[in-house]
């Protein structure tokens, strides 16, 4: 689920908690947060909008730095030694917060229960064969094959571990989180669902940069809302849209952070041809790309640019000279569809849900199809039941709003036969073929293979990329020292907050 999607959903009560930090109470901060865990079992976690809620108890075995980069958490290195075998140096001392050892034989039992355990983001190691503790401070995973993404997944949710005692009962762990992250969860100070107090944690490696001894994390999915709470100083941060861009300029003391976040798009799954048969055409899905005003969508999306790419500008496989691959061409369009043999169009149902500029986008996206005459006949549903028609197959194509993160990742959910996105099963033999090649490879060798697989990716038109689209997060700079987005990852990190002043 988007960040814009889950923003949409019902308000919560501003009131059930005190307000914001004070100028006697320079120990709090107050932050806003889409939506919290149901249970802290971090292995039933999905990521993205409650990744603050997350991270403020479960430390990560890999941090990521602001650019995107891995960087050391409770593992110190970590490498490949071959495709298929991955090692991780552990950093010594760890406690979690009931005393136990952070050690390897807790890594272990952490992950051989993760591959057990159904969650969002648990087929992230669908890759692991088995895991050993090696001595106290290194762990050692033999993959099934190839897949060059593990240290991405431990740097979110999937590198998130419990005590082991904890792991031991848990239906406790579902209601009690116990981690080694930088703070505790204060029990008797939270509501469910409403806001959650949390404890700076003495016992946190790096305890010296946590500068917060009490962070409040508010549930307020409805922005405006949140926009309202950081004016009325009920709140010291919070998640933006862009429409609220230019009131939060005005504001005193806010600071507005932005980078790019997801890309808006047609993902065209029935390509098989099974419902519209005309998507199974090549020609037909760049005409597609052809009759599509990448500009003028950009105007009704907001700040962000223009793209034709599964992957995000700065990521590896970003290839910027991809993005002129498909100008703006009516008369293009109409000779590709003709040439397909559907010289006067043809109908193509297209399922969306009705929030925000989504509906904007896709009714200015219909536009300028049936310019070339493709006539988009648009399905409305309620955000849940459109969350699950993406996985269903009788949706031949949707709006997608996808917050795109790890290169592979993004491969491996969208475009592979057996992808999570790919209900319709449909196969491609060259992007198998490089994303199979991605797999055995690290570093620049890499690198160039995912841009190959982009290009193929452009080239093939399983979905039509229009634009890529910027999130935004206001914070109060009295209340708040500095905050600082960090790439591919959709809310800033909470370990290091410091108060202003």
């Amino acid at each position: 689920m988007t960040l814009a999607a889950v923003a949409g959903l019902a308000g919560l009560s501003l009131t059930a908690c005190g307000g914001g930090s004070s100028a006697a109470d320079k120990g709090t901060i107050t932050l806003a947060v889409p939506a919290a865990p149901k249970k802290w079992d971090p292995y039933t976690f999905d990521w993205g909008p409650m990744a603050q809620a997350e991270q403020a108890v479960y430390d990560t075995l890999i941090h990521t730095n602001t650019d995107g980069t891995p960087a050391p958490g409770l593992a110190t290195s970590w490498k490949y030694t071959d495709p298929t075998h991955f090692e991780m140096k552990l950093r010594a001392g760890v406690k979690f917060s009931d005393g136990e050892a952070l050690d390897a034989a807790a890594v272990k039992k952490n992950l051989d229960r993760a591959k057990k355990v159904v969650g969002p983001k648990t087929d992230q190691l669908d890759a692991v064969k088995s895991v050993e503790a090696a001595g106290t401070d290194t762990v050692k995973i033999t993959l099934k094959e190839p897949y060059p993404s593990l240290p991405a997944a431990f740097q979110q949710v999937m590198g998130m571990v419990a005590s082991p005692k904890a792991l031991d009962n848990p239906e406790s762990l579902d209601q009690d989180p116990v981690g080694a992250g930088p703070y505790t969860l204060d029990k008797s100070k939270t509501v469910p669902g409403d806001h959650y107090t949390y404890k700076k944690n003495p016992q946190y490696w790096d305890a010296k940069s946590v500068g917060v001894d009490t962070l409040v994390l508010k549930v307020i999915p409805d922005m405006t809302a949140a926009l309202s709470a950081l004016r009325s100083g009920q709140i010291d941060a919070t998640l933006g849209s862009v429409s609220q861009l230019d009131t939060a300029k005005t504001l005193p003391n806010v600071k507005v952070l932005s980078q790019p976040s997801f890309f808006a798009s047609l993902n065209l799954q029935d390509r098989n041809g099974t419902q519209v048969k005309a998507l199974k055409d090549v020609r037909v899905r760049q005409a597609i790309q052809y009759a599509v005003d990448r500009a003028a969508l950009q105007k009704v999306l907001g700040p962000g640019q223009p793209s034709t790419q599964l992957f995000l500008p700065g990521t590896p496989g970003y290839d910027a000279s991809l993005n002129n691959a498909y100008p703006h061409d009516p008369a293009k369009a109409k000779q590709l569809l003709a040439a397909a043999g559907y010289p006067d169009g043809f109908d193509l149902p297209l399922v969306n849900t009705d929030y925000s500029n989504w509906t904007d986008y896709v009714q200015a996206v219909s536009s300028q199809l049936k310019e070339v005459g493709i006539n988009v006949k648009i399905k409305n549903l309620p955000l849940p039941t459109y969350l699950e028609a993406k996985f269903k197959t009788d949706n031949p194509a949707y709006a997608w709003f996808y917050n795109a993160s790890d290169n592979y990742f993004d491969v491996q959910y969208a475009l592979l036969k057996d992808s999570k996105y790919n209900p319709y099963k449909v196969e491609s033999p060259a992007i198998e073929k490089l994303a199979a090649k991605a797999a055995s490879e690290q570093g620049e060798p890499q690198a160039a293979t995912l841009k190959q697989l982009s290009k193929q990716f452009v080239t093939e038109s399983p979905m039509v990329v229009t634009n890529v689209v910027d999130v935004f997060y206001f914070y109060d700079t009295k209340k708040i020292k500095k905050m600082e987005m960090t790439a591919l990852q959709p809310l800033p990190s909470v370990d290091a907050l410091q108060p202003a002043g």
